[in-house]
């Protein structure tokens, strides 16, 4: 029966689609013609600190998009936060002093990478 399923993919992103799943990974829509796969994404790691962050400084309305670009064997990473509004949108519940905020370690972070 689920093999009837995979049947109905489009035939050029089909095998990618059973490699994920087959190896856990929920895939949601797919599309031959434009050669991408939409994969559910769990929250997890830095990701989630860099929303927390934001959320606890009070910022209600904005996206993270995670970008992992593999090319010719190298990998580059990076996020893009897109805010609705730049100005903290609810400031009576934020727990953080933006003024006096600095990130932790952060000249080590970035020799590290």
């Amino acid at each position: 029966m689920i093999d009837d399923w995979y049947e109905r993919i489009e035939p050029g992103v089909r095998e990618i689609v059973r490699l994920l799943r087959d190896n856990g990974i929920n895939t949601e829509c797919y599309c031959d013609h434009e050669k991408y796969i939409q994969c559910q994404y769990i929250n997890d790691g830095f990701i989630r600190e860099v929303d927390y962050l934001l959320f606890n400084a009070g910022f209600r309305n904005y996206s993270i998009d995670l970008n992992l670009i593999r090319e010719d064997g190298h990998l580059r990473s990076s996020i893009n936060i897109k805010f609705q509004e730049l100005a903290i949108e609810d400031p009576d519940l934020s727990c953080i002093d933006l003024e006096k905020y600095k990130i932790k370690n952060s000249k080590k972070n970035m020799k590290n990478k």
